[in-house]
């Protein structure tokens, strides 16, 4: 009974005090922390086992020690769009022309998908990201693909879906290139944009989106050209702003290549 008026009296003496912030620092006898740029792993002896776990961009870390930040890891892609490529290692700024933007250093929105290196090749990630007029793209990672291999999938609006040649190791600022060669592309499947081997891109002409570059294709770029289209439009293939018969040259090109989308 003496025992537990003395508890009583401890737990009403703590209603009068504010909380403190509690710090994740650990002291400990003996532990240790490495960290680099794209990993941290703290540990303390005698301390329970913890466990991370992370969901788009959310971690939660289960255990005594938390970690100061979350891992970043970037992505960085070079690539280019055939029928909006104009020379030099330069492509249209085709939102602007379009009406949809007033950055001149914009191509267009490019969609990029990490996925899994062996069937059923499942979609870890989806991604929608800013392609600039130089070819370049730049996206954030979910943490939890750091250190695993996965294919890398381009997808845009009026062009051919794009992997990359192999799965690629993630680490924490992972690029890579399509442009420096067809064989970047799974099933060497770009077409050469420079005309001297230097420089490659994605075919042009899949404005109907099922895979291939066919009739279909055709047949929606010839429809808007009779309605006289211009602004935001798939089968504005060259992205100067209007649907007119330049905007069928690289279709019927690719028609008559049988393009279609490769991947596993």
């Amino acid at each position: 009974m003496k025992h537990l008026i003395i508890l009583s009296g401890f737990l009403l003496s703590l209603q009068g005090l504010n909380a403190q912030p509690i710090s994740r620092s650990v002291i400990a006898a003996q532990g240790g922390h490495y960290a680099d740029s794209a990993l941290q792993v703290s540990f303390t002896v005698g301390e329970p086992i913890t466990q991370t776990l992370s969901a788009g961009n959310l971690m939660l870390t289960q255990g005594f020690q938390q970690p100061d930040s979350m891992v970043s890891i970037s992505l960085n892609i070079t690539c280019f769009i055939q029928g909006y490529y104009l020379w030099n290692g330069e492509m249209q700024p085709v939102l602007y022309n379009q009406g949809m933007s007033t950055d001149l250093s914009v191509t267009d929105t490019l969609g990029v998908q990490i996925i899994e290196a062996n069937p059923p090749y499942n979609v870890v990630q989806n991604l929608q990201a800013i392609l600039h007029t130089n070819g370049t793209l730049s996206c954030k990672l979910n943490p939890s693909l750091f250190g695993h291999a996965y294919y890398i999938a381009l997808q845009h609006r009026n062009a051919v879906e794009t992997w990359s040649a192999n799965p690629v190791t993630i680490n924490g600022n992972t690029a890579y290139n399509f442009s420096t060669a067809a064989a970047q592309a799974f099933g060497d499947n770009q077409k050469d944009i420079s005309g001297n081997g230097t420089l490659f891109g994605l075919y042009s002409g899949d404005n109907v989106k099922d895979g291939n570059i066919d009739l279909y294709d055709l047949n929606a770029i010839e429809s808007d050209i009779i309605d006289f289209a211009y602004g935001y439009y798939t089968t504005d293939i060259n992205g100067d702003g209007n649907v007119d018969l330049y905007d069928l040259l690289w279709p019927e090109e690719n028609v008559t290549g049988f393009v279609y989308a490769v991947h596993p």
